[in-house]
């Protein structure tokens, strides 16, 4: 998607070769689930999330977003490794990251 707009990696890295690129995706760049769009409830229930929290009955949703803070997260980190890296060894770093591993 963010080739079709304009803004993927190798199009803002001809403005900035410095630049850490990071992308986060539903369920990664490849695999069987590329394509797919994903949002908090379907990545609870696939991770199963839900069956924890059913304590024994039926899968329960968690009321917040706990799959898109949780990647959101790690995605902070990842982008704070990625500079610290840059800044001792290598110029180029990218950061991909996903809601659930493919």
């Amino acid at each position: 998607m963010a080739d079709r707009l304009g803004v993927g990696e190798a199009a803002l890295r001809t403005l900035n070769p410095r630049l850490v690129y990071c992308s986060t995706t539903a369920f990664g760049s490849t695999g069987p689930f590329v394509d797919r769009p994903g949002f908090d409830p379907v990545l609870q229930g696939m991770a199963g999330i839900m069956a924890l929290q059913g304590f024994g009955g039926p899968p329960q949703y968690l009321r917040i977003a706990v799959v898109d803070y949780y990647a959101a997260a790690l995605t902070a980190q990842a982008v704070l490794a990625a500079l610290f890296v840059r800044r001792a060894h290598r110029p180029r770093q990218k950061v991909e990251t996903s809601l659930l591993p493919p």
